[in-house]
């Protein structure tokens, strides 16, 4: 009976493991897919100023700025916001705060990642793409685990970016376990 016992409480330790490892990736999917959808929408809106532009309606310096005044203001969630930057590593809309207009493309993480050459990489992916990387919330100076989806807008030479803390999936998988 003991021998039973010991293999029936292992294979309840497995099933449960391999039920976290399923939970946790949905969780991870999810996020993607949302921060996915979100930098799609903007760019949406970004390409419908673009093609107003085309038509005449503006110049496309009017429409650059345009675009950047309503993605400044964008958000989603309780609180998700974009960036974007050049191809070069030149802010051009970060919630309207000093970064806007500073060239950003050496910064690096608490790990060394040099993550907005990373997200303009990813993001001049075809399909865009995802990074993760350490960074303080607002107000904050402790680096915590971040991941953004980034995709370029090829008619102002931009990527367009968004993404979350998830050191709260990390410390709910943790309270699982």
């Amino acid at each position: 009976v003991g021998v039973m016992g010991v293999m029936s409480i292992n294979e309840m330790n497995a099933v449960k493991n391999m039920s976290l490892k399923t939970q946790e990736q949905q969780i991870r999917d999810n996020f993607d897919n949302n921060v996915k959808e979100q930098v799609e929408s903007a760019s949406a809106m970004l390409n419908a100023i673009y093609k107003r532009s085309q038509a005449g309606e503006y110049t496309f310096e009017e429409a650059k700025k345009l675009a950047a005044n309503l993605l400044r203001e964008l958000r989603y969630g309780t609180d998700g916001y974009f960036w974007a930057d050049t191809y070069e590593g030149i802010n051009v809309v970060m919630m309207g705060n000093a970064t806007e207009g500073t060239n950003r493309i050496e910064l690096k993480d608490s790990n060394g990642v040099e993550f907005i050459k990373e997200i303009i990489k990813q993001g001049r992916q075809p399909n865009g793409g995802f990074i993760d990387y350490m960074f303080p919330k607002a107000g904050t100076t402790e680096p915590l685990p971040k991941r953004s989806y980034s995709k370029a807008f090829e008619p102002f030479n931009w990527v367009i970016g968004t993404g979350n803390y998830t050191d709260y999936i990390d410390s709910y998988i943790a309270s699982q376990k």
